[in-house]
């Protein structure tokens, strides 16, 4: 017995020294720090059914899922006006959690808000009447994503994450106070997301700008939000994926307040569209070559909910009529919709959900509350029209935004449970 021991050791420590690997069993090392996979899906209408005449660039879904220990957060998102909580995110939720067995709590589906979608699945905007939405596209959508989430999560491993930020020049202006210059975020913030072996998982960018370069034209397009990620793919590989920032006022720099420069036939406004996608992704470059690379990153999770009143008569008249699918609930003598606001937080880095169209004053004094690398994810869980300060609240001003806005209650409630969610990840 003696000697089979001693024949076992020799022969293991041969092994070794000729650079061989020993597998001695137990259980395989956990990662110690951020897991990440992603996945893309084309979400393109068919354009029989819809208004455009044709297709300019593909829709699409598109996913990163971060895994941390037990904790997940899966960032969906999509090139569409909107998505909604309640018949959009919560049914995908519900699927991923039966389908993958975790926790669905933080899938957060966000729209890029592009204008030439050509499709409305919440029905604030063109209402969800067209049998080919509501009956085809929309629960085609819904599979696609959960399928989306299913493939990013096969992808998973462990990442470290690049991180940089970079203040964009003159690409954007605040359409409220044109001709003069108003308050813009005008930060942009990527990260990318690399395996041990430095091969491009996912690279994420948060803008904030309205996608209506192409709005005026009849091609389904995702603007510059779709020729962004392929410069960012070309680059780096990987899933490129974009997430719009606090853009509820913010318009690109060759609008004329809310005026776009091109008429319906004509097709510069792609090619103006690729060009912009195109040197916000070399901004995106630039931030990462002098950014940071972290590792072992944890991740920290926290959601705030809140009731929001419903002041403005147009969502009643279209939630009463089912053309929006959000369920009403008595609110002081009026009605209130329950909604929500997320945070993710890893290391120096932060994300905040904002279920609509934040305006960049807000967005500045938030980010002030956050970490360096501090993102809002606007349109994010849904689209809820304008979120406007109470100060800029000025109906029959000729504006848009209040009629959009479910009221003016909308923004003080959300700031305050935006600050819940920084607290509580701080």
């Amino acid at each position: 017995m003696v000697r089979r021991s001693l024949i076992v050791v020799l022969i293991l420590l041969f092994l070794v020294s000729s650079g061989a690997s020993v597998a001695l069993g137990g259980p395989p090392e956990k990662p110690k720090g951020i897991c990440a996979g992603a996945a893309e899906v084309i979400i393109t209408p068919d354009t029989d059914f819809v208004s455009a005449t044709g297709v300019n660039d593909d829709l699409y879904a598109r996913c990163v899922a971060i895994n941390w220990k037990d904790t997940y957060a899966i960032l969906v998102s999509v090139d569409l006006l909107g998505v909604s909580l309640e018949d959009t995110v919560i049914p995908i939720r519900n699927a991923v959690e039966e389908a993958y067995g975790i926790d669905g709590d933080y899938v957060l589906v966000g729209s890029s808000h592009t204008h030439a979608s050509s499709v409305d699945v919440v029905g604030v905007y063109l209402g969800s009447t067209n049998p080919y939405i509501v009956n085809q596209y929309k629960p085609q959508l819904l599979e696609k994503i959960v399928d989306l989430i299913g493939v990013a999560l096969d992808d998973m491993r462990e990442v470290s994450v690049h991180v940089g930020s970079v203040q964009v020049d003159g690409m954007t202006f605040n359409r409220r106070y044109y001709p003069q210059e108003g308050p813009t975020d005008d930060e942009l913030t990527v990260l990318r997301f690399a395996d041990s072996e430095d091969e491009t998982v996912a690279t994420l960018v948060n803008f904030a700008c309205h996608p209506v370069i192409t709005m005026t034209g009849t091609l389904v397009s995702a603007d510059y939000v779709g020729f962004l990620r392929e410069q960012l793919e070309d680059e780096f590989g990987g899933v490129g994926i974009y997430f719009n920032g606090a853009q509820g006022n913010i318009n690109p720099y060759m609008y004329i307040k809310y005026s776009s420069p091109y008429a319906p036939g004509d097709l510069e406004m792609y090619e103006a569209a690729e060009e912009y996608g195109h040197t916000l992704a070399e901004y995106a470059i630039q931030a990462l070559e002098s950014g940071k690379i972290l590792k072992n990153l944890p991740l920290e999770v926290a959601k705030v909910e809140v009731d929001l009143p419903v002041q403005n008569p147009g969502f009643l008249y279209l939630i009463s009529k089912g053309l929006m699918q959000r369920e009403l609930i008595p609110y002081d003598g009026g009605y209130a919709l329950k909604a929500e606001v997320s945070g993710l937080k890893m290391g120096p880095i932060m994300m905040l959900s904002v279920p609509g169209e934040l305006f960049s004053e807000t967005s500045l004094s938030l980010k002030e509350q956050m970490p360096r690398y501090g993102m809002v994810l606007g349109l994010t869980t849904e689209e809820l029209g304008y979120i406007i300060p109470p100060e800029q609240w000025a109906p029959g001003s000729g504006e848009v935004g209040e009629s959009m806005s479910l009221g003016v209650q909308t923004a003080p409630i959300l700031v305050d449970a935006l600050e819940q969610v920084i607290e509580e990840l701080d």
